[in-house]
Formats: structure tokens, C-alpha cells, sequence
């Protein structure tokens, strides 16, 4: 799912491409440069909404959820249709499939839940008038077989539109990245999708356009799920240069809204798409403007919560009981079963933290009556099962890199898969310890829910990463400074106190602790806990809502400003234009003040901007209130503003090789303040970070007027990969200017790069050619163009710039030489 692998690994295929480069490279230019034949599209609605999983947020919302966020998402686009995109097919990680419905029978490599995940789902869908494709992740699965399973189980839903693979997950264990479908299993897939229903389509998904078939045939559209893009024009380049061309006489769809890069390490897309006031339709927009055999586009459900906020329900208050540390032998059937059903027996909501492997190495499977129980009890929708550390050992996750962490879970969720099959969605560290490392690793491998203690970090009731929410315990069972039971009144005067301060109380218990020595229940023990469900009947007349830590989502947190700039204090001039900015973690309405002054008021944001100016020097102060329904967060600057002084401000606004006239480095220096630049300053050229040369500027620069040098001293030589080339105006500061760290423009000049975006892409082949058809074409870099040196672009330069879009590692070597 990697923009920059998918260009890796093309490479792969450079070799067979070149030998039938000159009928290929015909059909490119002419498909690419005209955008000719790309849609004979029989209508142009689009369908728009979503893509949801279980590993994502699907089955922690209601269907009003997706209903509303598809509707939403739909209404930003005329002519679209809400649709989803349902995934209910899971890689497991061992070459099996899991279904999340139950079936009867026995299929190779196919897993099937013990209840249905999604009927209730597809069925409010229909009823809304939502689109919806049913899509696997096949593993080593028979194909043909889950698309019967599926189309079988859910074909009587009218939303139902089409069915879909994600070939990354095609035979995986084999094929890290998926193997390529072939024609004839493409052919026989959408046969069999529309023998179910003629309307029906198929879709194939991937960031390869190799890993497609090369027949298209009529009613598969092709959905590309890139990601790890610098910038959205990187990824309209991707969508509309590469993908939907590939595709001309077929229907394409994208995936959008990727937070994380493909190995989950840092963050990408989301770097740029958080800036944007509405991304979701800022992202779409472009990718109609650019792409005109659009079928869909689908926001993914890694995100979807940050620009598509759940509602945080109405004032109701909660409750939930979380019971830590069940696990293989001990004590399964004197306490354990006891406990449990004691509260499945009285609808009362649990989370259990399950050990999927003891520190005496016991897995669930190896007690097979635990094992079996935990299958038994997961059906219900009052229990939630969580992990709970991987081995439980003393402090596990608190002193612990990213990749440790990231490593214990992974073989907890393993064992979550094989014993379970189910994904956990809630981790809870043992011993309540943890470190930032940990909630990164956790956010990282899908979880949505933490639960710690409450009152050992500064993280409860926040999003300590975008889409982790961290729900504490209030309230224990347990005095462990004491080494005591707690009383009944202990108990509900503290869970009094956490519905009163959070609306939320979460009640912590270790069913082992209602036992005596001999594992058996104690009588007084249990006797607490039904006084204490008793009580939780009183609440529950009175409107408080019991549930799992899963299923909740945040009645009445406030609000709270995540970031801010600038920083809170400000040192500016009169006149000067400033401009503030506050990130809130929930839809707020944020209110501006000047000095007091109601400015303005951004409605329903979780970014704000207001830019300001005071025409008084003095101190002064800025405020953003951000305000909904569950409360107010503020964030205020103090402003210190002084008299306006003219000063001059020198920059460099562009450099350029005098190619193929000579191989000097000239740039333009501009003065962009307000004061007159006087004359004796030098500008410094660096290449790959080392001075090699400096040119006087020997002329006076006021406001607004620019000058141009050269370097006429220094023949400048490529060195391949790529120079690193860097101009400075005023380098030894003897200019005093408004702004000193801004005197210095850096370019990395390659070879075969002719628009200077760092990298060989099909639009730098396609100016290649442009240039070559039109000596007048104005390219960036024309000296890039000229692969071979021979101080001209020719055919032989086009062909050369176009083997290395296709395999990386093809060399390049430009040169400059005075022909």
C-alpha cells in the first residue's frame, strides 16, 4: 500500500517493458499527454462514502454511523450515492480467511465467527438507501468459494451492490504484496459475482497496477488504496496519471484518508490532508477534476473518526465493569464462570481482560475448557473481550521501546486470531503501567480503546493518539495500600463521585479476589458484588447506560486544545498581520476575542484560524473559547506589539544552470522588506552542503527590486544520484534585515527530474517528450533533460528518462559541458 514501494517495484518488470518500449511509449504519451479514452462511462454518479472494517471502527459504531457519515460524506459531491465499502473478510495472518458469520460447514482455509457481525448493518443500509460492497481479504482461500459464502449469506439485502477483493491480501503468505490476478480468474470472478445479480459488480483493489489483469473486463471497477503521499498533487499525480490510465475503458475508485504509513511508523498523508478545513472534500474535488472514469471514492476507517466525529450521544451517563486477568487454569470454573455469568445473568456489561499467555507459557488454547468458554460467552453483546498485557509480567509495557511493544502485541492478537478468532479492539496494560512508546505501539496495531488507571497519567478521557481513546477505572474493588476488600459503601460513594465528575464510571474487579485460598467462591465476597449489581439496577431505572469499554465513545468529555500556534507569546509590529490557530480533539464551535473584543466565531471545526492586526504598539492579547455542549477549552496569547521598522528582507527566489550556453549557476536575490538593501553583500553557493563559490552584489536594493548573479567563477559538475544545490544572499549577515533565517533557497537538482520535484515520474517523461517535440517547451530544469550530454534533448534522452521511471535503479548521468 506504499506509493513509493509500488515505484520500487516496478522496477521488477523494466526489463520485459523496454523490449516493447517504442509501441509502449507511443500509447503512453498519447494516452497521458491527451488524457484521451479514459471513460466511456455510461453515467457519471459517483459513489461516495467509506470503507470499514472489523480491525477498524465497523463494529464499534452503530449503523446510524455509517449511515450518517456516508450521507455526509455523499452530500460534499453532487451526483453521488452514500456508499460503503463493508469488509467482512479477514487476513488472519496464517493463510486463512475469517468470515465474521457463522456457517455450518467446514471450508480450507476459511474461518467463520460465531455470530453475525453484520446483518443488522446491512440491513439498516437498505433501509437508509446506502450503497454497500461486500469485500474479502482472501488469504489463501478459494475465491470462487467466498464470493458463494458471501453473495449467498447477503445477497436478499438490496443494498448490496458488487463484491470485492483486496489482492494485497491474495495468497499472502506466499506473495507478501498479493500475487496478480490472472485474466481468466478475473473473467470467471465477475461471472460468478453476477450470476447472484446482473447489476452486481466486481471490484479488485491495490496500489500495483501489475497485480491487475490485463483484461478489463465490463463491470470490474479498479480501486487503488495508495498511500504515503508527500502532498495531494502527488497524489492526483498517482491517481490520475498512473492508475485511471492504466484503465481507460473501465471504472477506477480511490481510497482516501491514510494516517499512517504502511509499516505504521510515522505518519504521512495525514501531515497534509489534517491542514486542509474540509479534507474530505478538498481530496475528493480534485480527484473528479483530474480523474473522469471515477466510479468511487472511500474514506478509510483508520481515521474516519477524525473527520467524521461520532456524536457524543446525549447527557446520559455510564457505567461499566471491567474484570481483569482471566487466563488459562486458575480458577475458571470456581470464580471465573461464577463472576461472569453472574453479570451476563443481570445484563450487566463487562470487559474482561484476557492473558492470551501466562508467565508459566499456558495459551488460552492449552485450557481448553477456558478456551471454549471464552467462545461461548463472546456472542453477547454485554461482553467485550480485551487483551490484557501478553504475559502479565510486573510492569510489562511501562519501561519498553515502539518496537517491543509493538512485538508483544502482535503475538497477542496472534493468539486472539487462532483462539478466538476475533481482534481485540481494547488493550489494558498490566499493573495499570505503560509509557508513551506503548500507546503509539497500540494505535499502531488497530486498537481504539485503552484502559489504564485513572489518576497515573494525564491521559484519561483524551485521544492520546487521533482515534485511541484512553477510559480508565474509577473505581476498585480493591484497597491495595491496605491489602483489603472494599466496602459497599466505599464502593458506591466512589462511583457516585465518578458519575458526578465524568459521567463514566468504570469499576475495576479480578474475579480471583471473591475466592478464598482454595479457589472457591467466598460467600460474603459474592455477596458484595450483588449488592453492588443491585445498585446498578437503581442506576440503570434512573437512565444511566451500562456497556463495554468498547462500545463507548464519550458522553459529555470536554473539549480540549490539543495544539496551538504561535507559541503564547508573541512578539510582533504595528500593522503586521498575524495569524493564530487552535487543533481542538472534538467539533467545537471556537469564539475569537481582541483584547476582550468578540472578534468572529469558526462554527463546527476541530481546526480554527483567525488572523489579526492591532494599529497600536503596547500589549495586547488574544483568546480562542472553544465551546460545545459538553464544555469550553481556551487558549490565550499575550501580543506584544512595537513601532514598525523599515528594514530590508533578502531572499532568493530562484537559481538555474545556463545550459547549454555554459555550466554557470546563476539566482535572483530580492529584497522583500521594507527598507533599502545596501550594496557589499555576498551570496554564497553550496553543493552538497560544502561553499564552493560566492558572487558579490554590488548594487543597492530597495523595496521590491530584485538582482541577478552568477557564479561565474565555479563550473559546476553533477554527481550522481543528486547535488544538493544551495544559495544564500547576504551569507556573512552584513545586511540587517527583518528576518535572518531566510536567506537561503536549497533545490535538489537529478538527473531526469526536469520539474524539480526530487524524484523520476511520468510527468517529468512526458515534459521530456514535449521538450523534445518543441525545442521552445520550458522546462524547470532543462539541463535534466539532457541524459546522454550531448547538450540537446533528443529522443534518446526521452527513452532514457522513461527506463528510469520504470526501475529506480536505472543510471542517469547528466552533464554539462560548453558544446
Amino acid at each position: 500500500m506504499i506509493y513509493l514501494n509500488r515505484l520500487v517495484n516496478m522496477g521488477k518488470y523494466a526489463i520485459n517493458r523496454r523490449k516493447t518500449f517504442l509501441i509502449y511509449i507511443i500509447c503512453i504519451f498519447f494516452i497521458s499527454f491527451n488524457l484521451l479514452g479514459i471513460a466511456n462511462a455510461t453515467s457519471d454518479t459517483k459513489m461516495v462514502g467509506w470503507r470499514s472494517s472489523e480491525y477498524g471502527y465497523q463494529q464499534e459504531a452503530e449503523p446510524s454511523y455509517w449511515i450518517n457519515t456516508a450521507n455526509e460524506m455523499s452530500s460534499k459531491f453532487p451526483n453521488s450515492e452514500p456508499t460503503g465499502i463493508w469488509v467482512l473478510g479477514v487476513d488472519f495472518n496464517d493463510g486463512t480467511c475469517g468470515l465474521s458469520f457463522p456457517h455450518p460447514e467446514q471450508y480450507t482455509n476459511i474461518v467463520f465467527s460465531s455470530e453475525d457481525k453484520n446483518e443488522k448493518y446491512l440491513q439498516a443500509f437498505g433501509d437508509a438507501g446506502v450503497n454497500v460492497w461486500l469485500q474479502v481479504e482472501p488469504a489463501n482461500a478459494n475465491v470462487d468459494q467466498l464470493i458463494d459464502l458471501v453473495l449467498d449469506q447477503y445477497k436478499h439485502h438490496p443494498s448490496v451492490i458488487g463484491f470485492g477483493i483486496d489482492i494485497e491480501w491474495l495468497e499472502s503468505i506466499e506473495y507478501p504484496e498479493g500475487r496478480s490476478v490472472t485474466n481468466e480468474e478475473a473473467k470467471r470472478w465477475i461471472d460468478k459475482v453476477k450470476s447472484y445479480n446482473l447489476d452486481y459488480k466486481l471490484f479488485l483493489k491495490h496500489w500495483d497496477v501489475d497485480k491487475m489483469p490485463t483484461e478489463h473486463y465490463e463491470d470490474i471497477v479498479f480501486i487503488s488504496d495508495s498511500l504515503d503521499f508527500l502532498n495531494l498533487d502527488a497524489l492526483i499525480d498517482d491517481f490520475a496519471n498512473y492508475w485511471a490510465t492504466s484503465f481507460p475503458n473501465s471504472k477506477v475508485g480511490f481510497q482516501i484518508g491514510y494516517n499512517l504509513d504502511a509499516n505504521n511508523d510515522y505518519k504521512t498523508d495525514r501531515d497534509w490532508w489534517s491542514l486542509m478545513d474540509d479534507p474530505a472534500k478538498e481530496i475528493g474535488t480534485a480527484i473528479i477534476d483530474n480523474v473522469s472514469n471515477l466510479e468511487g471514492i472511500y474514506w478509510v476507517d483508520f481515521s474516519i473518526t477524525e473527520v467524521f466525529p461520532p456524536s457524543n450521544g446525549t447527557n446520559e451517563k455510564v457505567i461499566i465493569f471491567r474484570d481483569d486477568d482471566a487466563q488459562a487454569w486458575w480458577s475458571v470454573d470456581r470464580t471465573f464462570k461464577n463472576i461472569t455469568n453472574v453479570l451476563i445473568q443481570n445484563n450487566i456489561s463487562q470487559t474482561i481482560g484476557v492473558i492470551p499467555n501466562t508467565t508459566e507459557g499456558y495459551w488460552i488454547g492449552d485450557d481448553v475448557n477456558f478456551k471454549n468458554y471464552l467462545n461461548s460467552i463472546k456472542q453477547y453483546d454485554t461482553v467485550e473481550l480485551a487483551l490484557h498485557g501478553y504475559e502479565h509480567t510486573l510492569n510489562e509495557f511501562e519501561n519498553i521501546t515502539k518496537n517491543e511493544a509493538e512485538e508483544r502485541l502482535e503475538k497477542g492478537i496472534a493468539i486472539f486470531h487462532s483462539e478466538l478468532e476475533m481482534t481485540p479492539t481494547t488493550f489494558i496494560p498490566p499493573y495499570g503501567t505503560f509509557n508513551e512508546a506503548t500507546l503509539e505501539a497500540t494505535k499502531n496495531k488497530g486498537f481504539t480503546k485503552f484502559s489504564s488507571i485513572i489518576g497515573i497519567d494525564n491521559y484519561s478521557w483524551k485521544e492520546s493518539y487521533p482515534g485511541l481513546l484512553h477510559v480508565p477505572s474509577t473505581v476498585d474493588f480493591y484497597d491495595w495500600e491496605q491489602n483489603r476488600q472494599r466496602t459497599y459503601d466505599e464502593i458506591i460513594t466512589d462511583s457516585r463521585s465518578s458519575l458526578d465528575n465524568y459521567d463514566i464510571c468504570v469499576v475495576l474487579m479480578h474475579h480471583w479476589q471473591f475466592s478464598d485460598n482454595d479457589g472457591t467462591i467466598n460467600q460474603t465476597k459474592y455477596n458484595l458484588l450483588l449488592d453492588v449489581i443491585d445498585w446498578m439496577h437503581e442506576k440503570e431505572n434512573e437512565g444511566v447506560k451500562m456497556m463495554t469499554i468498547k462500545q463507548y465513545n464519550g458522553w459529555k468529555l470536554p473539549p480540549n486544545i490539543t495544539s496551538f500556534a504561535p507559541p503564547s507569546l508573541v512578539n510582533d509590529t504595528v500593522c503586521n498581520w498575524r495569524a493564530f490557530n487552535v487543533t481542538v480533539n472534538q467539533m467545537v464551535n471556537v469564539s475569537w476575542y481582541l483584547n476582550g473584543s468578540f472578534q468572529f466565531t469558526n462554527e463546527s471545526v476541530r481546526e480554527a484560524k483567525c488572523t489579526l492586526q492591532v494599529m497600536v504598539a503596547g500589549e495586547h492579547n488574544v483568546t480562542a473559547n472553544a465551546s460545545n455542549s459538553n464544555g469550553t477549552d481556551t487558549q490565550t496569547w499575550a501580543w506584544y506589539v512595537t513601532e514598525a521598522v523599515a528594514n530590508p528582507d533578502l531572499i532568493i527566489t530562484d537559481t538555474w544552470l545556463c545550459w547549454p550556453d555554459n555550466c554557470t549557476i546563476c539566482y535572483n536575490v530580492t529584497n522583500t522588506g521594507d527598507g533599502t538593501a545596501p550594496a557589499c553583500h555576498n551570496t554564497t553557493l553550496y553543493v552538497d552542503g560544502v561553499a564552493v563559490a560566492y558572487d558579490h552584489v554590488p548594487v543597492d536594493l530597495a523595496p521590491g527590486e530584485s538582482y541577478i548573479g552568477c557564479f561565474d567563477d565555479y563550473t559546476w559538475t553533477y554527481t550522481p544520484p543528486s547535488d544538493n544545490i544551495t544559495v544564500c544572499a547576504d551569507n556573512n549577515e552584513t545586511v540587517d534585515e527583518l528576518d535572518e533565517d531566510n536567506n537561503c533557497l536549497t533545490n535538489i537538482w537529478m538527473c531526469g527530474d526536469v520539474n524539480g520535484d526530487g524524484k523520476v515520474t511520468m510527468s517529468d517523461v512526458r515534459k521530456v517528450f514535449n521538450r523534445y517535440l518543441d525545442p521552445n517547451y520550458p522546462l524547470d530544469l532543462p539541463w535534466a533533460a539532457d541524459v546522454n550530454c550531448d547538450g540537446k534533448v533528443t529522443m534518446s534522452d526521452v527513452r532514457k528518462v522513461f527506463n528510469r521511471y520504470l526501475d529506480p535503479g536505472y543510471d542517469l548521468n547528466c552533464c554539462c559541458k560548453v558544446l
